[in-house]
């Protein structure tokens, strides 16, 4: 095996890894210049949905053309794996994307990012209950615990920022 090529594919999936990355954490910040440029009000619930669905259609339309670049058959699904699609959109992105647009309306996108960040501590929680080899023990509660007061104390001072 040519060790040159492992060692380039290595290079390009940290940098690819690194500029998804950098996209992941732009998120906040470019939703709420989104709403600057585009005069969206934090009460304009349809604004900020029809913005929303503008980014990720453009995301959309990005990941398929990447797909069909890698030669990928995009259109190899059953009935089975449509259904898990449609149910893992609905309810951990159109619900989740819902929720976040909204909400970031009315907050600071420091404060948005760290109130994000509390889906880590619930992941930790309901490991617990969906997989027999992932159980709570003190210093992941002890953590929870902790780094959820972080997040409240936080929320409760704008000084602490």
């Amino acid at each position: 095996m040519d060790t040159r090529k492992i060692f380039t594919n290595k290079k390009l999936i940290i940098i690819l890894s690194t500029f998804c990355c950098l996209l992941w954490g732009s998120a906040f910040p470019a939703v709420k210049i989104g709403y600057a440029w585009f005069n969206i009000s934090a009460d304009d619930v349809p604004s900020k949905l029809v913005f929303a669905g503008l980014r990720f259609t453009f995301s959309g339309i990005l990941v398929l053309l990447t797909a069909v670049a890698a030669k990928r058959n995009i259109f190899s699904l059953n009935r089975k794996n449509i259904r898990q699609l449609i149910l893992l959109g609905v309810t951990q992105t159109t619900l989740q994307y819902i929720f976040f647009y909204v909400g970031l309306g009315y907050t600071t996108g420091v404060k948005g990012s760290i109130i994000d960040g509390t889906g880590t501590f619930f992941s930790v929680i309901l490991a617990h209950f969906i997989y027999s080899n992932d159980r709570l023990n003190f210093n992941k509660v002890l953590g929870c615990i902790l780094g959820f007061a972080g997040v409240l104390a936080i929320n409760f001072s704008t000084d602490l920022l």
